[in-house]
């Protein structure tokens, strides 16, 4: 295509063989859908790596779905109260796909109602929770 100076017009060869006008950079030309979008248009489809930074969320959730939550089936040993939940949690986002990253050291109270000792309170350590730990790799004190 041919190109100006002034006002960056360019043409085009359609699949007809026509020739047509490109849209105009800086001229309010409505074919620049995103520019004249403004913020909406910023990120069209969640295509651009992006982020969020959830942490203080991610905290909060975690104090308010653990508390008073079961570890065994009987329900003789229940978390009583996260006392910290330390590291970062975030959201991202890329080509329309969401991730979830987390990392976290936790410290949980728990209490343990047993036949023998009657009520037993101590403290569950989790020194890393991570997004790509198993289960089985994570470390609990």
């Amino acid at each position: 295509g041919r190109e100006k100076k002034k006002g960056i017009e360019a043409r085009a060869r359609c699949r007809r063989g026509r020739t047509t006008t490109m849209a105009k950079l800086g001229e309010g030309d409505p074919r620049w859908k995103v520019e004249d979008m403004g913020e909406a248009g910023r990120n069209v489809s969640g295509w651009h790596w992006e982020d969020k930074d959830c942490s203080a969320w991610g905290k909060q959730w975690l104090k308010d779905n653990f508390a008073n939550l079961s570890l065994s089936e009987d329900e003789s040993l229940t978390v009583s109260e996260v006392k910290t939940a330390d590291g970062d949690v975030t959201y991202c986002q890329r080509k329309g796909r969401n991730f979830f990253f987390y990392e976290l050291k936790l410290k949980l109270e728990f209490t343990c109602v047993t036949a023998a000792d009657g009520e037993v309170k101590g403290t569950i350590d989790v020194p890393s929770l991570s997004d790509d730990t198993t289960i089985d790799e994570t470390t609990v004190h």
